[in-house]
């Protein structure tokens, strides 16, 4: 059977193999064609982006008391009874509770059990209607007060009559309702605010059922504060609307602008390629003394380390005295093995030996490692530069649909500010060095059994990681301010983090809103490739199966779609800078896109000042 299902899995590998072959010209014009979708996807979001961006919003917001709705329910769901059920059962039983107080019909509501000894006065069934005579009703002519002492005076009220060993006898108190399709349903005693479960409740775990109740307030309160922070945040969401729309104009104007992760990309994997074939040289080159030459017994060679968790290596004395053997006392290490020729040290016989590691990390470890992560860093902030550079001179041009602004924003970041991209992509590099530096002292102390040190480097790995984090995002935006005002680094860097600060709910709803604008972006052209990728495919090739070929589309639309995207974000942080520049120095508005004028705060004598600065000169 495994060999089987190994043949059939073979063949439909090849199969699917030949399918992509075979339709390779349509791959071809749907890699060309994802780029004019592309296009066209942001064209339209330029248009659409207002009713696409609130009607997330508004999604976000109805979705939390919707699922608090759903826990609330779910905690309260009775066996066999659907969610739509127990809310129309709980809104009738709430209306019948205030019904009765006035009319004076009530009596004693208590019972127990299955409702045997319930001599109340509710007269409705769980669904709203009305109950029947005992007497008058002919759907269960046996049911009389003659037969069950339980139905004596009891009118059209609900009980459950009959003794315990009745076949018939129902879970709860029950009734025949007039003018229904059923000819019985279940009641609920008057003032119970939650309808009784005779079957017991769905879910079964009472603790899960109160965490589910309680949590439903939560979600509840949370769609409140979510409605809250919307209607204080309006102009900010038209701002970050704003900004999308110009970001995706800028984008259809100047397509070209996409060339630029392109090429990051292949030079990234050009550099990383041949710098993979040097450091595997150079880290295998193990030096003949790194490894112990003597034979050892077999405890010499393996040691008598014991792996203890951290918090026991301090208190156990036997995790302490816990020592390597020769051949593992150095990370990266090789293994013991057993000689067939031994050697007799007075009484005992030696035949274990060490093996070299495959690799080693030296001197000429750290140095290739270094340049590499240098030449990394250096690549993207480059594409970044680059990029923040290319918008900065669209966004202030006074012809933006006719300036052409991609290769001589390439051109001044080469020229006038390589060096700013030089020392940001540096200072990134040596805290990637530094994480990388405590893993590996991480794993040796783990091969020392040395569970505290190596819990303590685990911990600087994870705070140099925090910082790496945050130096990148904040170069990221010092590459926005050097394109903008041509400072150097650390000077745009202080600059941009003060920009952040006092703007900071402004950034934070941009972020939310150019995710929300993204993932719509990313999964219309996705899914604008795929569909017609499958067209195509039908009318060059109708005979492939498009299985294997549409897959093959799809990704493509994803990488294409997340190159415009990359795009997009960096326009997004170039152009909220610019907007606040413009904002903050009271001058300029009239070079911002029309979308944002209004939006100035000030801009009144922003554009006055503008105006008398031309009359003048």
């Amino acid at each position: 059977a495994i060999h089987s299902a190994a043949q059939k899995a073979k063949a439909d590998i090849g199969q699917s193999i030949g399918n992509f072959k075979h339709s390779l010209d349509t791959f071809v014009v749907v890699c060309v064609l994802a780029f004019v979708i592309g296009l066209i996807v942001l064209v339209i979001l330029r248009f659409t982006l207002d009713c696409c961006v609130w009607t997330a919003i508004v999604l976000c917001v109805l979705m939390w008391p919707f699922a608090g709705a759903f826990a609330f329910l779910l905690s309260r769901q009775c066996e066999g009874a659907g969610l739509l059920h127990l809310g129309k059962q709980a809104e009738v039983v709430h209306a019948l509770a205030g019904v009765h107080p006035v009319s004076g019909e009530t009596g004693p509501e208590h019972s127990t059990g299955d409702g045997s000894d319930y001599r109340g006065h509710q007269d409705h069934t769980d669904s709203g209607a009305l109950c029947s005579s005992w007497e008058s009703q002919q759907d269960f002519p046996k049911y009389r007060a003659s037969n069950y002492r339980e139905l004596v005076g009891a009118k059209n009220y609900c009980r459950n009559p009959g003794p315990s060993d009745d076949p018939d006898k129902g879970d709860t108190i029950w009734c025949v309702p007039k003018d229904s399709k059923t000819t019985w349903e279940y009641c609920t005693p008057i003032g119970v605010r939650t309808p009784a479960c005779p079957r017991g409740h769905t879910i079964h775990s009472r603790g899960m059922r109160e965490a589910l109740f309680y949590s439903s307030f939560v979600m509840f309160a949370f769609g409140i504060i979510f409605i809250v922070c919307v209607a204080c945040c309006c102009s900010r969401i038209r701002l970050a609307i704003a900004l999308n729309k110009v970001v995706a104009i800028f984008l259809a104007s100047n397509p070209s602008s996409v060339l630029i992760p392109i090429a990051q990309a292949v030079c990234g994997l050009v550099w990383a390629l041949a710098w993979l074939v040097s450091f595997a040289f150079l880290v295998s080159q193990v030096p003949y003394s790194h490894t112990p030459t003597g034979y050892f017994t077999a405890h010499e060679a393996h040691g008598d380390a014991r792996r203890c968790p951290w918090w026991e290596a301090v208190s156990n004395s036997r995790c302490r005295s816990a020592l390597p053997g020769k051949c593992y006392e150095e990370w990266p290490n090789g293994f013991a093995w057993k000689d067939n020729d031994c050697l007799l040290d007075g009484e005992t016989w030696k035949c274990w030996r060490c093996a070299p590691p495959r690799y080693l990390y030296d001197s000429r470890f750290w140095i290739s490692l270094g340049v590499f992560l240098w030449t990394n860093a250096f690549n993207i902030a480059c594409g970044q530069m680059m990029l923040a550079m290319v918008v900065s001179k669209w966004f202030f041009a006074k012809d933006k649909m006719r300036t052409f602004v991609v290769f001589p924003g390439i051109g001044t970041v080469l020229r006038y500010h390589i060096g700013t991209v030089i020392f940001g992509s540096i200072v990134v590099a040596l805290v990637q060095l530094v994480k990388i530096f405590f893993k590996l002292m991480e794993r040796q102390a783990d091969a020392e059994g040395n569970s505290t040190t190596a819990c303590l480097f685990r911990i600087l790995s994870c705070c140099c990681g925090c910082v790496e984090r945050c130096l990148k995002f904040i170069s990221r935006n010092a590459y926005v301010q050097t394109a903008l005002m041509g400072t150097n680094f650390c000077t745009s860097a202080r600059n941009a983090m003060a920009l952040i600060g006092r703007n900071a709910l402004r950034f934070g709803v941009l972020g939310y809103v150019t995710s929300m604008v993204q993932h719509i972006g990313v999964l219309a052209m996705t899914t604008a490739t795929g569909l017609v990728g499958f067209l195509l495919l039908r009318e060059m090739h109708p005979h492939v199966t498009p299985f294997t070929p549409c897959v093959c589309y799809v990704i493509v639309g994803y990488i294409v779609s997340r190159l415009y995207m990359s795009v997009f974000q960096m326009g997004v942080d170039v152009c909220i800078q610019c907007f606040l520049v413009v904002e903050e120095m009271g001058t300029g508005a009239e070079f911002v896109p029309e979308i944002l004028r209004d939006l100035i705060e000030g801009q009144e004598q922003n554009l006055k000042g503008a105006s008398a600065s031309k009359a003048n000169s």
